[in-house]
């Protein structure tokens, strides 16, 4: 039997972020859910399953993992409903400290409003 908590999160909208572990790390920091990833076609497949999952209403994903999408994947990422797809930097692009600060501010801004 599940627990009232247990219950609401899963039928709690949600910001998720499928990035790489270093760029990962400040999101966990900020409370963000998080998932990161070294290999690609992980993360892709991650990508692929939030992008169906009604509950995803802000997809944050590394850029990289959004190059050579499926073009099914890339209809839901380009129409207007949710999830809506912010792309970040990958690591070694770099996002610098104050960017990263500004984008985690804009995350937690949003999440108290889904």
């Amino acid at each position: 039997m599940k627990s009232s908590a247990e219950e609401e999160e899963e039928t709690r909208d949600r910001v998720v972020v499928v990035t790489d572990p270093e760029t990962a790390e400040g999101f966990t920091l900020g409370g963000v859910e998080t998932y990161s990833f070294m290999d690609e076609r992980k993360a892709k497949e991650k990508i692929r399953l939030l992008l169906r999952d009604e509950r995803t209403k802000v997809l944050v994903v590394n850029d990289e993992y959004l190059r050579d999408i499926d073009d099914r994947d890339r209809k839901i990422i380009e129409s207007s409903l949710p999830p809506t797809v912010i792309p970040i930097p990958a690591a070694e692009t770099g996002l610098s400290r104050h960017r990263r600060t500004s984008l985690l501010r804009v995350i937690r801004r949003a999440s108290p409003q889904i």
